[in-house]
């Protein structure tokens, strides 16, 4: 028989995760699967046109989620754009973002126990970041 706990089971079951419980109740129906939806259009303003259209997925991201059984757990990421840090030392963390992203991800879904994550990106730092995750 297959094991049908979901991994953020870890997080909700049992005496020693009783004041987790007690956060997360706060959040969510706890026996849904737990899904984040990750994405640099979670913060307030887009900075470049290739994010400009993120937010409206991720909210639509969001809402699937949850009418399919899940409960979403929104989560933004880092992102750099090149258009605002050329010619000048931003320009050096522009690649490197790729790794925090990646890194942002795996730290977040690990840690959180999440069962899963829906990535949105929009640029080539963004999705390659998103899409070197854990799961």
């Amino acid at each position: 028989m297959a094991d049908t706990r979901f991994r953020s089971a870890a997080i909700r079951e049992g005496v020693l995760r009783a004041a987790t419980r007690s956060f997360l109740y706060a959040l969510a129906k706890m026996t849904r699967i737990s899904i984040a939806p990750m994405s640099p259009s979670f913060t307030p303003a887009a900075m470049s046109p290739c994010k400009a259209s993120l937010r409206e997925q991720a909210l639509q991201a969001k809402a699937g989620i949850y009418a399919n059984g899940g409960t979403p757990h929104e989560c933004p990421v880092v992102s750099i754009s090149d258009g605002p840090s050329i010619a000048h030392p931003g320009m050096r963390f522009s690649l490197v973002s790729r790794e925090l992203i990646a890194d942002s991800v795996e730290a977040t879904v690990q840690a959180h126990q999440w069962d899963g994550m829906f990535g949105i990106g929009g640029c080539d730092k963004n999705l390659p970041g998103l899409l070197d995750g854990p799961l």
